[in-house]
C-alpha cells in the first residue's frame, strides 16, 4: 500500500508539472502574437520622444486586451502571468538590442566596404580626410545605400570609421614600406658579403696586401663584378669596406709579423733564406726553431694555420724574399 501511495502520489507531481508547462507556453503563445505589435508601437513611440528608456508595455496597460482571450486563465495566478509577461518582453528587448547590434554592425561593414571600392579605384587614399572625401562623391555616389545615414549609423559614426579606415591604410603602407626597407637592406647586406669575399680572392691571389692602399689597387678592385651594386650603395660605400678590411688585416699581421720577426731571427742562424727558397721550408725552420717551447711552438702553428685571408707567416715569407731579391736583410 505505501508502494502504492508514493508511485500515486508521484504521478500526480508529475501531471501537474506537465499541466504547469501546457499553461505556461498557452500563456507564452498569446503573448507572442499580441505583444510584438504593442512592444514595436511602445518603443517607436519612445524613440519619437527622444526617450532613452527601452522600457516596453506595463502589464497593466495591456491586461484587459490579454483577457479577450481563454489562454490568459491558463495560468491561475495574476503573479505568475504578469511575471511571464515581464520575461517574455525582456526577451524581447534583448532581441532588439541583439538585432540592433547586427545592424549597426552591418551598416558598418557596407560602408568599410564602400571605402574598399573607393580606395582600389584610387579615389581614397593614405591622405584622404573627411571632407576631402565628400567633397569628391557626386550626387550618384551619395545615394549608394551604404554611403547613406541611417537610424544604424550616424554622421559622426560614418566619419569614425572613415578615420579608421584610412588608419588602417597607413598602417598598410607603413608595413609595405617596412618590408621594403628590410628587402632592400637584406640585399645591400648580401651585396657588401659578395665584395668582401671578392677582397677575399684578391687578397689570395697576392693583389691585395695588409699595406695595400686605395689608390693602389681602385682599378683592380673596380673590374670585380661586385664592385659595382656596392657603389651604388654610395660612391665610397666600395672605399670604406676595403680600408676596413685591410686595416683589420693589417692590424692582425704586426702582431703576428713581431712574433714572427723573433722567431725567424732565431731560425736564420740555421737556415739560409735564397731567392729561391719554398715557403714549406720557411715555415719548417720557424718550428724547428720554437721547438724547444711548447707556447712559442703553438703561437707559430696558429699563426701558419690561420688563413683568413692569408696566413701572417705566408705574407712574412713573401716579404723576406722581397728583401732577399733585393739584396737586404731579413
Amino acid at each position: 500500500l505505501a508502494e502504492y501511495q508514493t508511485k500515486r502520489s508521484n504521478d500526480l507531481r508529475e501531471e501537474k508539472r506537465k499541466e504547469r508547462a501546457r499553461s505556461k507556453k498557452a500563456f507564452q503563445a498569446l503573448l507572442t502574437e499580441v505583444v510584438p505589435s504593442i512592444w514595436t508601437a511602445a518603443v517607436s513611440s519612445l524613440l519619437s520622444s527622444s526617450s532613452s528608456s527601452s522600457q516596453g508595455p506595463r502589464f497593466d496597460a495591456i491586461r484587459d486586451r490579454l483577457t479577450q482571450d481563454d489562454r490568459f486563465y491558463a495560468v491561475d495566478e495574476e503573479s505568475t502571468r504578469e511575471d511571464l509577461f515581464y520575461e517574455f518582453c525582456d526577451d524581447l528587448r534583448k532581441r532588439d538590442e541583439r538585432r540592433k547590434i547586427s545592424d549597426r554592425r552591418d551598416a558598418k561593414s557596407n560602408f568599410l566596404a564602400y571605402l574598399k571600392e573607393r580606395e582600389e579605384a584610387q579615389k581614397v587614399s593614405v591622405s584622404s580626410t573627411w571632407d576631402g572625401f565628400v567633397a569628391s562623391l557626386t550626387d550618384g555616389d551619395k545615394t549608394d545605400k551604404r554611403y547613406s545615414l541611417s537610424e544604424h549609423m550616424t554622421d559622426s559614426e560614418r566619419q569614425l570609421y572613415f578615420a579608421d579606415f584610412i588608419l588602417d591604410l597607413q598602417d598598410q603602407e607603413e608595413e609595405r614600406r617596412r618590408r621594403i626597407y628590410e628587402a632592400r637592406r637584406k640585399a645591400e647586406k648580401a651585396q657588401r658579403e659578395e665584395y668582401r669575399a671578392a677582397l677575399r680572392q684578391l687578397a689570395v691571389a697576392g693583389k691585395i696586401l695588409p699595406s695595400t692602399r686605395w689608390r693602389n689597387v681602385e682599378d683592380v678592385v673596380g673590374e670585380e663584378p661586385s664592385h659595382r651594386p656596392v657603389e651604388e650603395q654610395g660612391r665610397e660605400v666600395p672605399r670604406e669596406i676595403f680600408e676596413d678590411y685591410v686595416d683589420d688585416w693589417n692590424d692582425e699581421y704586426r702582431r703576428d709579423r713581431s712574433r714572427l720577426r723573433d722567431y725567424w731571427r732565431n731560425a736564420k742562424s740555421k737556415t739560409e733564406l735564397t731567392a729561391q727558397a719554398q715557403y714549406e721550408d720557411f715555415t719548417k725552420a720557424l718550428l724547428d726553431a720554437v721547438s724547444e717551447s711548447s707556447d712559442s711552438y703553438s703561437t707559430v702553428r696558429r699563426i701558419i694555420n690561420r688563413e683568413e685571408p692569408v696566413s701572417s707567416a705566408k705574407v712574412y715569407f713573401d716579404e723576406l724574399i722581397l728583401e732577399v731579391k733585393d739584396g737586404g736583410g731579413g
